[in-house]
């Protein structure tokens, strides 16, 4: 599990204004580079994915935000065609502020700029991860790992059964995975059958 999740976010609060919470509902967009290509969020509660979408269609995570982690929206990269969205994996309160106040208010408080240090360093460590997951092919595997992913990344732990407490819907699971929808329903067809998830409702549920 993150250790980050034990820290309490009340210096966090300090730093963003209450009137910026908002509710981010499952599935939708925290943010998209271009409605808030200059913010800074704080994940009061949930968790988020960001997925870096190409010009050809193709999609695949590259992080994940849990509780009283810092988010910041990603900038296209100048010489590429791509983006970055952060979608909720769960349903989400967030506060938002500019980059520029973020800077100079974390920077005001060490404790904060320490924290921040290392959620970064965290996020690297992420990164990396699924950077070696997105090299699998697309198979029942490659599906699996990224569920267990955002089990290890989002926060959330674990049950007592070993069982995730999250469940994603197929749709952004797609998204995450970069699998079109027919491989990505043999994938999961497979990890049914191996007892590798179970489905609830439109979700998927998945032991860690």
């Amino acid at each position: 599990m993150n250790s980050l999740v034990h820290i309490a976010p009340t210096e966090w609060l300090t730093v963003f204004p209450e009137q910026s919470r908002r509710n981010i509902p499952r599935d939708v967009d925290v943010y998209s580079y271009e409605y808030s290509p200059e913010s800074v969020f704080l994940v009061e509660q949930g968790a988020a994915a960001e997925i870096r979408y190409h010009e050809d269609g193709t999609s695949h995570v590259v992080g994940f935000t849990g509780r009283n982690e810092i988010l910041i929206a990603g900038r296209p990269e100048p010489t590429r065609s791509t983006t970055i969205r952060a979608t909720a994996v769960t349903d989400c309160i967030v506060r938002m502020l500019s980059k520029g106040d973020f800077t100079l208010r974390t920077l005001a408080k060490p404790e904060l700029a320490s924290l921040y240090m290392r959620q970064l360093a965290k996020k690297l460590e992420v990164a990396r991860e699924l950077s070696t997951i997105s090299s699998l092919p697309a198979s029942a595997d490659h599906v699996l790992a990224i569920l267990k992913a955002v089990a290890r990344n989002c926060g959330f732990g674990v049950s007592e059964e070993g069982k995730s407490p999250l469940s994603i819907r197929p749709s952004l699971l797609e998204r995450m995975t970069g699998t079109p929808p027919h491989i990505l329903s043999v994938a999961m067809h497979q990890l049914l059958l191996r007892g590798e998830i179970t489905f609830q409702q439109d979700s998927v549920q998945w032991p860690t």
